[in-house]
This record gives C-alpha cells, structure tokens and sequence, in this order.
C-alpha cells in the first residue's frame, strides 16, 4: 500500500486488516512484493520518479492490480493576511508525474470538483437558525448510477462521495493500451462542475440555474485486460541511490576534501543500479480507479463497517484481490435499503390518487347504493302496479 500523504486512513486500515494483511511500500527504497495480489495507491502528492513508475507498472504486467484513489487538488491552508480572518484554503492541481501512466490507459481527471443537488444534507444547530443544509461537494450516488452488473457492487444501494473530479476514457488510447473500461458510479443529471477557482465553503454554494450546465458525471471506471507497458518502447528506467555521506573516511582525508568542497561544491555522488528486465505485454489484470482518495478517509469510512461506503470499498479490494464471492456475501448484510426514485410526473400523479382517490370512492360507493335502491323502488312499482 503506498502512502496516503496527509489524509488519516484509520479506519480503513482496520477494515483492510480484519481479512487481509497490509503493509506500506515506499516505492524509491524497496521492490513491490511478489505476492502482493493488489496494490492501493492513494492520494499521492509527491513526484514519481521513473523508475518508481516502472515498478507500478511491471507489477500490472504480472497480472496484478491496482487500486487507485487519486486527488485531483490539494489542499493548502492560507495564512490569514495581517488583519483578514476566514481566509480561504486553496486548491492546487496535484501534478505527480503518475498522470503519465493514466495517459497511457487513456484515463483523465478533470480539473474540477463534481457538486450535485443531490447531495449530503448537514444539520444546522439551532443557535444558526435550524434546519439542513446542502453540502453540494458531496453528491449523493443513487442505486440507479451504480453498476450492478459486476458482482461486487450488485448490492450497494446507494453512496456518499466527497470532493471528487469527473473521470475521462479514451477509448481510442485505452483500446491500443490492451484494456477496456466499464464505468462503476456516476453522478446524478442534477449535478455541475466546479472550476478554479474553487471555493467549498457551504454558505456560498448554490445551484447554477435550472438546466443550465448540469449532467452526470463518471466517477469510478473499472479497467481491465492485458495491459501494455508503458515502457514498451523506452528504456528501462534504472535505480538511483544516493551514497552514504557518513562514511568512514581517514582525517586528513575529509579536511582535504572539506576544503574542497567548500571552494568548488559537487552535486552529491550517486550510485546507478539496474531495475531487471522488462515485461512488454502484462497477463490479464484489473485497475480500479476513482477520482477522490477521502472515500477511504476517517471521515467517510466506520472501522465498523456498517456503512454502504464501507461495504464499497471493501468489496473493491475483495474483487481486486479474486474474491468476488465474499464481497456479495458482505453486500447481502446490509441495512441501507432506500425508496426506489420515481419521476416527477409520478409523483405527481400519486398526489393527486392521494387527494382525489378517498373521494372517488365514497362517490362510487354512494351511486352503487342509489342505483340499488331505485332499482327496489321499481321492482316495487311494478309489483303493486301489476295487481291493480
């Protein structure tokens, strides 16, 4: 498991370790272990290095996976200016260096943050007037956006998502790169995008006009195949160590080169190593990737596991890791079983059996009961009148 930068992943780390073992990977010191079935990257923030890239890479082409929780932005704390409080955290776009392997599956974030109507609602305390308020950063994802053609996520119901960018597919680029997509979640129609600059304090958010810029957007895709390297047609990246400056080294020896050193300086020394050999064409294997790294966060996720976002992400790393069969038993025990959508037309219709349906009965009732008592009032009449 590669870090997740600032982001505290208790709970995940609890959930994940109840069934499977995990470990952290510092790629640039260490190789990616053989039996390492799937590898979850999440919220990277520093630069890859190439050959940290290759080892991703060559661990894709033995016919493991990866599951991937990228950020598009990160976020800074602005320093309040000298007299100015509440001074906005800005979002700077996170160019890691990783894109390039997107780019080569044909997978781009779009710069922005996906904020939906459908959304989380967050309760007001009394003394700021009651109430709910929309938190439109975290749009709400409805059973009827969630892809319950794969096994894994047949039971899942509904999710929260929290500061997520839309996902792009080049079929084009992914086709040539030996995979296919098969999209897993998507927004509601009622969402829009939020560009820089980005501001999600929730008391200035509101929805754009009705119609206007509103679609849904993707955001999580399966890819799956047998991949091609990205380093297919370049040249194997190779291993970069730094010497150990606390050598050993005889007295005069360091005082000689200190002097050295101080009149004319040198780039530290390094010690080039090879990286083995290439795999060029992988065996079959999956990557799963979704575009905000706080689904695995303290903040959505219960070390419980009771939460459909809890069951999302665990049958995630179960189907990455081949058991497909435990995530669908996970699924069946779930409590979230929400009223299915229906349409505003419908909605309306039902109000109006609601309003008028009492009504029409007692009317129905009422004439059944008028017309069987005209028809005794004539069988009367026409007894009586036959005997006069």
């Amino acid at each position: 498991m590669a870090p997740a930068g600032h982001s505290k992943i208790n709970a995940f780390r609890e959930l994940a370790s109840a069934t499977y073992s995990i470990s952290d990977v510092r790629l640039g010191e260490q190789a990616i272990p053989d039996g390492l079935k799937a590898l979850v990257i999440a919220r990277p923030t520093e630069e890859f290095s190439d050959y940290e890239l290759f080892q991703i890479d060559q661990h894709l082409m033995r016919g493991n996976n990866l599951i991937l929780f990228l950020d598009r932005f990160e976020e800074v704390s602005a320093a309040p200016q000298q007299g100015m409080m509440g001074a906005q955290n800005a979002y700077v776009p996170i160019d890691t260096g990783f894109e390039k392997l997107l780019a080569h599956w044909g997978v781009k974030l779009d710069d922005g943050y996906v904020l939906d109507e459908a959304s989380f609602k967050q309760r007001v305390p009394p003394e700021m007037g009651g109430g709910e308020r929309a938190i439109y950063f975290a749009p709400l994802i409805k059973s009827r956006n969630i892809n319950d053609q794969h096994s894994f996520l047949q039971e899942i119901k509904g999710l929260v998502t929290l500061k997520v960018s839309p996902i792009h597919i080049d079929e084009a680029q992914l086709k040539s790169a030996g995979g296919q997509a098969s999209r897993l979640i998507a927004s509601s129609e009622t969402s829009w995008l939020m560009e820089q600059p980005i501001n999600l304090n929730p008391m200035l958010l509101s929805p754009p006009p009705e119609g206007e810029d509103r679609q849904s957007f993707d955001l999580a895709y399966l890819l799956e195949g047998e991949f091609v390297s990205y380093f297919a047609d370049k040249d194997v990246p190779l291993k970069v160590v730094e010497d150990n400056p606390d050598e050993e080294q005889a007295p005069d020896e360091k005082q000689q080169e200190t002097a050295e050193d101080e009149a004319n300086p040198a780039p530290p020394a390094v010690d080039i190593k090879g990286s083995g050999t290439l795999i060029a064409k992988g065996r079959s294997a999956r990557i799963f990737i979704m575009s905000s790294a706080e689904m695995i966060s303290d903040g959505i996720l219960d070390a419980q596991g009771r939460s459909p976002n809890d069951m999302f992400v665990m049958n995630v790393i179960d189907a990455l890791n081949g058991r497909d069969d435990i995530a669908r038993m996970r699924s069946k025990q779930q409590q979230f079983n929400p009223l299915m959508e229906v349409s505003g037309g419908t909605k309306t219709a039902i109000k109006m059996i609601n309003i008028i349906g009492p009504a029409m009965v007692v009317i129905a009732f009422g004439l059944i009961v008028w017309l069987r008592r005209h028809a005794r009032k004539r069988e009367i009449q026409a007894a009586y009148g036959h005997r006069g």
